[in-house]
């Protein structure tokens, strides 16, 4: 997804809906397949894991630039709200508001920052025993 998509699903609630679908088919799914892969050691092979490393490390590529705009979006968005709304009350309340005011990016961007997280301890569980497995047989299958 290129960076002008991106920004536009950003617009409208829908969107981010919209968004928060091509991402879970796109790669909260893959992250998810093949966690459950590793965990039941589907995949034991050194060539197998270095694929499955390749294919997470090309999600979150793809998945960091989207969670760097969530971020970005939620925070100028909450601050947008406050300068708006400075004189409507006191500071705290009107930081409240605008926490519920950005609750739809938040949300995405906690879900894209979990799923990135998820994905790089996959990684170095994949480099873990890519290493496992070149000790255990003094070579990797390459």
């Amino acid at each position: 997804m290129k960076y002008n998509d991106i920004i536009k699903h950003f617009e409208t609630d829908e969107g981010i809906t919209n968004l928060l679908a091509i991402l879970e088919e796109e790669c909260f799914n893959v992250i998810e397949e093949y966690r459950e892969q590793l965990l039941h050691e589907v995949i034991t092979t050194s060539d197998d894991l270095q694929k499955t490393k390749t294919a997470l490390t090309t999600i979150t590529s793809y998945l960091q630039p989207v969670y760097s705009k969530a971020l970005s979006l939620k925070k100028q968005k909450e601050y947008q709200y406050c300068v708006e709304h400075k004189e409507d009350g006191s500071a705290a309340s009107i930081d409240k508001a605008a926490k519920a005011h950005v609750k739809n990016y938040r949300d995405v961007r906690d879900i894209i920052c979990g799923y990135l997280n998820s994905a790089n301890g996959l990684i170095y569980d994949c480099k873990d025993k890519i290493e496992q497995n070149r000790r255990e047989y003094h070579t990797t299958e390459k």
